[in-house]
C-alpha cells in the first residue's frame, strides 16, 4: 500500500499487501460466491491459532477468531436500517447525544459471518442490486474479544485531541484517506498514534483495509512495542500534516481515472498503465501551485496524448517555457491551450495544404513524406 511518506525505523505494524480482489458481480447463472477468494483466507480464515495459545493460557481457552466490519453510515444512509434487519450482531460507536444527533452518519460494529447475505453485499459491486463495494463503508477487523470489547476500545478514538486540547473527530475508519494513515503506523509520527489501535495480548487486532487496486491486513508484530509519547494519544501537527499530504496524493488519483477515461479512446492504454504514465506528475504539478481540479485533469490527459514528458520535453521545452513564465497557474493553463489550438491550426493548415497539392498533381510532397 502506497504512503505519503516512507518510515523512518524498524518496523513494530506489519503491512501485508493482500492480491488485487474484484467484487463479486450480479454472479447470475453462476454458482454463487459470498466473496472474492482473494479475501476468503484474510477475513475469516485462522491460518495460526497457536501463536495465541500463551496469550489466552492455553488453546483450551482459545476463543475462535472473529471477523467484525466497522461500517460508516455517513456513506450509506440506510445502513442503520440495513443492520436492525440483518439479525447480525451490531452496535453504533457514538453514544448517548452524539448517537441522537449524528445516529444516521455514524459508525457502527457489526459483527460478520461469512454465510451472511450482508457479507456478500460488502463483497459486491454496486451495479449489481444490493451491491455495496463501492461505496467504501469502512473497515475489517480480526479479533478474539467480544463484541463489547472491541466496541469499548474502538470508541477511545472516535475523538481525539490536538496539542491545544482541542477536540476532533477522527474517522479512522474512512478508506481511503485515513485508513492510508493506518497503514502508515511505523512512520515516527504516525505511530504513537497508531500503535494505540493495534494492542498486544488477548486484545490483539487485525485490520484489513479493502481501497480500489490496493488492500492490506495490519497487525502489530510479535513482540514489538511502538514508540509512544506520554500516556495520551494525540492529533499532532504533523499527523495532520500527513493527512493533508494523503488528501493531496488521493485527489491527484482520483483525477488520474478521470482523465483516463476522457483519452483513453486516442491512447489505448489501461487505466493500469494510465495511472503508471501520471504517477510521475503528483508531485510536480502541486509544486507548480495547480491544485484546482480542472486545471489537473487538463495537465493529465495532455500528458497521456501528447507525452511522456509533456511539460518538460513536448514542442522542444515550449510548454516548459509556458509555465516558467506564467503569473499564475490559470494564466499557464490558458497559454498552453492557446499554444495547442496553434499548433493544431498550424497541421490542419498543413494538411489542407498536401492535399491540394495532391489534387493539383504535385507528388513530390508525397515522396517527402
Amino acid at each position: 500500500m502506497n504512503s505519503a511518506v516512507a518510515a523512518s525505523h524498524d518496523p513494530w505494524l506489519l503491512v501485508k499487501t493482500l492480491k488485487d480482489s474484484a467484487p463479486l458481480d450480479a454472479q447470475i447463472g453462476s454458482p454463487a460466491l459470498q466473496m472474492p477468494e482473494e479475501l476468503c483466507e484474510p477475513l475469516f480464515g485462522d491460518p495460526d491459532p497457536k501463536a495465541d495459545f500463551e496469550a489466552w493460557g492455553g488453546e483450551e481457552n482459545l476463543p475462535p477468531l472473529k471477523t467484525y466490519a466497522l461500517l460508516d453510515a455517513a456513506c450509506h444512509p440506510a445502513l442503520p436500517d440495513i443492520l436492525d434487519t440483518s439479525d447480525l450482531n451490531h452496535k453504533c460507536l457514538f453514544t448517548g447525544k452524539a448517537l441522537e444527533e449524528l445516529g444516521e452518519a455514524a459508525p457502527w460494529l457489526v459483527e460478520l459471518e461469512p454465510d451472511h447475505s450482508l457479507t456478500r453485499k460488502l463483497m459486491t459491486t454496486d451495479t449489481a442490486p444490493g451491491g455495496l463495494w463501492e461505496k467504501q463503508l469502512g473497515i475489517f477487523l480480526r479479533s478474539r474479544v467480544d463484541m463489547n470489547s472491541l466496541w469499548k476500545h474502538l470508541r477511545r478514538f472516535t475523538r481525539l485531541r490536538d496539542e491545544t486540547g482541542k477536540w476532533y473527530f477522527f474517522r479512522y475508519w474512512s478508506p481511503p484517506i485515513c485508513t492510508r494513515l493506518m497503514a502508515m503506523g511505523n512512520h515516527p509520527d504516525v505511530a504513537p498514534l497508531v500503535s494505540a489501535m493495534f494492542p498486544s495480548g488477548t486484545e490483539a487486532l487485525s485490520m484489513v483495509v479493502t481501497a480500489p487496486r490496493q488492500a492490506a491486513m495490519l497487525s502489530r508484530a510479535p513482540g514489538t512495542v511502538a514508540p509512544r509519547r506520554g500516556t495520551r494519544v494525540i492529533l499532532t501537527p504533523e499527523i495532520r500534516a500527513i493527512l493533508r499530504q494523503i488528501r493531496r496524493e488521493q485527489e491527484f488519483d482520483d483525477i488520474s481515472v478521470v482523465a483516463h477515461r476522457h483519452s483513453a479512446p486516442q491512447t489505448g492504454l489501461t487505466l493500469d498503465e494510465s495511472l503508471s504514465e501520471l504517477e510521475h506528475l503528483r508531485h510536480k504539478v502541486f509544486e507548480m501551485g495547480f491544485w484546482r481540479r480542472d486545471h489537473i485533469a487538463k495537465i493529465c490527459c495532455w500528458e497521456l496524448i501528447l507525452g511522456p514528458n509533456f511539460i518538460s520535453e513536448y514542442a522542444n521545452g515550449a510548454i516548459r517555457s509556458i509555465l516558467m513564465g506564467a503569473e499564475a497557474a490559470h494564466y499557464a493553463i490558458q497559454d498552453i491551450e492557446k499554444f495547442l489550438d496553434a499548433q493544431a491550426e498550424a497541421q490542419r493548415e498543413g494538411l489542407q495544404h498536401i492535399r491540394g497539392d495532391a489534387a493539383h498533381g504535385d507528388t513530390d510532397i508525397w515522396t517527402e513524406i
